[in-house]
């Protein structure tokens, strides 16, 4: 990945790896390894992820057993989301960018 803007996700049953930019720099979520360092109190953080094909998305991590916090669904705002938690609590928003004239004529 050369351009810095660039980004991926990659959520599996245990455990999210979120590269930012270049392939060494990235952001966790991972299940907690007793003893380790003291859990996380989530309470109210939610990370918001856009991806490509929101549903093929969920499709794959609810076949590998994640649950949905969120269903899968259109928003007025203009995107088609859902959400998870992650191994720590925290909340994952995964969504998919949709104009609003496509929403509202699905809405007729």
């Amino acid at each position: 990945m050369s351009n810095t803007s660039e980004s991926r996700l990659l959520l599996t049953a245990d455990g999210t790896n979120m590269q930012i930019g270049k392939e060494t720099s990235a952001l966790q979520f991972i299940a907690p390894r007793e003893p380790g360092p003291p859990a996380c109190n989530p309470t109210g953080l939610m990370c918001n992820f856009s991806v490509d094909d929101v549903d093929a998305e969920h499709e794959r991590l609810t076949m590998a057993g994640l649950t949905t916090i969120m269903p899968l669904e259109d928003h007025p705002w203009g995107d088609r989301g859902f959400a998870i938690l992650d191994p720590n609590g925290i909340t994952l928003y995964i969504y998919s960018e949709y104009s609003l004239g496509v929403i509202a004529e699905s809405m007729i």
